[in-house]
C-alpha cells in the first residue's frame, strides 16, 4: 500500500508538471487522489490496528510469565482451590 501511495503522489506530481503529457494517464486526478486518501486510511488503520495487537501481544506474554514456573496456577491443588483463585 506505501509504494502504491508513493507510486500515486509521484503521478501526481508529474502531472501538475505536465511531465506526463505525452502519456495517456492511467487515473484522473480525482480518482488518483480519492485513491490516495483511501490508501493512506488503510495504511493509518493497518498501522494502528498492529499496534494494539502488539500490546495486547506484549501484555499476554507478561501474564504468561507471571503466571508460569512459580505462578498462583501451580499453587491449585484442587477444584475448590482454583475458584477461590
Amino acid at each position: 500500500m506505501a509504494k502504491e501511495v508513493a507510486r500515486l503522489k509521484e503521478e501526481s506530481e508529474m502531472a501538475k508538471q505536465k511531465i506526463l503529457s505525452d502519456c495517456p494517464q492511467t487515473m484522473s486526478p480525482s480518482a488518483r487522489n480519492s485513491r490516495i486518501a483511501a490508501l493512506e486510511n488503510m495504511l493509518s488503520t493497518s498501522s494502528s490496528t498492529l499496534v494494539s495487537m502488539a500490546s495486547q501481544l506484549s501484555e499476554a506474554e507478561e501474564r504468561e510469565r507471571v503466571f508460569s514456573g512459580r505462578g498462583r496456577w501451580n499453587q491449585v491443588r484442587s477444584l475448590g482451590d482454583a475458584k477461590i483463585s
